[in-house]
């Protein structure tokens, strides 16, 4: 009877560490790997993009929507702050590790797209309306600030260019004066050398 308490005990034990070590895996070590695709392949042509992926890789392809990847990170502390305090009594369910691990998998899938579904739902209520005053008008000068130096980095670049092209022109105009000066003093050079082969025969002849 001991033995098969025992056997039970440690069956359990090893059932629930996996599914912890599985919840982990799922719900955290795939996601990052997923955000740091996103913030490095993002910002390129994302329907373009998720076609090709799509068309060789089927549904296996990275999910580079940042936005969507923000609202998982979102609901995922939201789920771990609420486990943290419920987690003792959610345990005592023989499924419950199991059912989280579903809920993270619906959550994080670019084609049901959960994680802004529970955002839009349960989070998205609860936050102000619209942003105080004083945050909106240093958002909106970030902004300007940002297309001001971007505008003088792109004015900068121009006249930089315009500079090395001003300078190609003038290096083009120098070579084409001195082969044009090269090509006048061989023509001069070889003119004299015939006429001085020809007047001593002239002479001669007189």
């Amino acid at each position: 009877m001991a033995a098969a308490a025992s056997t039970i005990y440690v069956l359990r034990y090893m059932y629930v560490h996996a599914l912890d070590l599985l919840t982990n895996i799922i719900g955290v070590a795939y996601p990052a790997y997923q955000s740091i695709l996103a913030i490095e392949y993002g910002d390129m042509e994302y329907r373009q993009l998720r076609g090709e992926l799509d068309k060789a890789m089927g549904e296996t392809g990275p999910n580079l929507d940042k936005k969507q990847w923000l609202m998982y990170w979102a609901i995922y502390g939201v789920l771990t702050t609420a486990d943290h305090w419920a987690g003792p009594i959610l345990k005592m369910f023989p499924f419950y590790r199991v059912a989280k691990i579903a809920v993270l998998l619906w959550a994080q899938h670019h084609k049901y797209n959960g994680a802004a579904w529970l955002y839009d739902t349960f989070v998205k209520p609860l936050l102000p309306p619209a942003m105080p005053g004083s945050l909106s008008q240093t958002y909106t000068k970030a902004q300007q600030s940002t297309q001001r130096r971007q505008q003088s980095d792109q004015q900068q670049v121009l006249r930089t260019e315009a500079i090395v092209e001003r300078r190609h022109a003038e290096d083009d105009h120098e070579q084409e004066e001195e082969e044009e000066e090269h090509m006048e003093g061989s023509a001069q050079r070889t003119v004299a050398a015939r006429c001085g082969r020809t007047h001593p025969s002239v002479a001669y002849t007189s």
